[in-house]
């Protein structure tokens, strides 16, 4: 992961007063041995089922997926949900709680890590 510092200690431009914030939500979960048992093509097929009727809903927010149990006993795979809509957000995980992915359960919910991306700056800049 490369992180950009381009312009962040002179010349930094301010976002307009009524630009809304970015934010990005990191999803950490365990996969379930059920989920384990489950060939690659029914993962597939439940992962569409619990993401895609939402996402073609709301097309503005981004969701990407991480393997992370190669680095990791706490977690074994993690969301990262960008979206400027908390609402949007809050239905998503409303409809992933009733999917099977945390009924059956396929997944174990480890945490929610919301944050917003340089938020040091604003503060900064208007002081």
């Amino acid at each position: 992961v490369a992180l950009s510092w381009a312009g962040s200690f002179s010349g930094v431009s301010r976002l307009p007063a009524d630009a809304r914030a970015i934010f990005t939500i990191f999803i950490l979960l365990r996969a379930a041995a059920p989920w384990l048992r489950l060939t690659h093509e029914e993962r597939s097929k439940a992962a569409s089922a619990a993401f895609a009727p939402w996402m073609k809903d709301h097309p503005d927010t981004k969701i990407r997926y991480f393997d992370a149990e190669a680095f990791s006993g706490r977690c074994s795979d993690i969301l990262q949900i960008e979206t400027d809509n908390l609402a949007a957000h809050c239905g998503l995980m409303d409809r992933l709680r009733d999917s099977d992915l945390f009924t059956v359960p396929y997944y174990e919910l480890i945490d929610i890590i919301p944050s917003v991306e340089d938020t040091f700056r604003a503060s900064n800049l208007a002081a």
